[in-house]
């Protein structure tokens, strides 16, 4: 605020001050954790509606609301922030924010179908002779893993893949 009153607009273009430094890094910061929240979020079927939960290190959900209410225009969903303790909710093209504790996944057979299915797709996508764990977390972090169906499922994340054939074939 200092700097900004004595510069003027010049204060933006002042990087070399400590104070506008971390301004800039704490904005690269939360616009790139909501732009990998718009690559990851995974929805689930409930109630007439879609729901998630996502599991971010700042309060990202304004940031996400342009780009899910254009993107589903006519879908009403829900997107629970975890960490804060806070959701989005878009019903009838209204968007309102308010405070949760937490957020029951759906657990019914036809949701469990369907991310078995997206799982499935996956493993078949993956070309097991190239694939690169360590790889894959540079462009997906383990932090978003629990929050991904498709990770989440049969552990990917917490055991490595001679763990997971182990248990397949206990």
């Amino acid at each position: 605020m200092r700097v900004s009153a004595e510069k003027g607009p010049a204060a933006a273009r002042a990087t070399g001050d400590p104070d506008i430094c971390a301004a800039f890094d704490l904005e690269r910061a939360v616009n790139n954790e909501a732009c990998k929240y718009i690559e990851f979020i995974r929805f689930e079927q409930r109630d007439m509606m879609l729901g998630t939960v996502i599991h971010p290190q700042n309060r990202i959900l304004p940031l996400l609301r342009g780009h899910f209410c254009s993107r589903l225009p006519d879908e009403d969903f829900m997107i629970f922030d975890a960490t804060h303790g806070i959701a989005m909710l878009r019903r009838d093209r209204k968007v309102q924010y308010m405070v949760m504790e937490h957020y029951d996944k759906n657990t019914g057979q036809e949701e469990l179908d369907w991310q078995k299915l997206w799982k499935r797709f996956f493993d078949a996508v993956t070309i097991e002779q190239r694939r690169n764990e360590r790889c894959q977390m540079t462009h997906a972090p383990k932090r978003y893993w629990k929050d991904m169906c498709e990770m989440a499922l049969l552990g990917r994340g917490t055991a490595g893949k001679a763990e997971q054939n182990a248990e397949a074939a206990r």
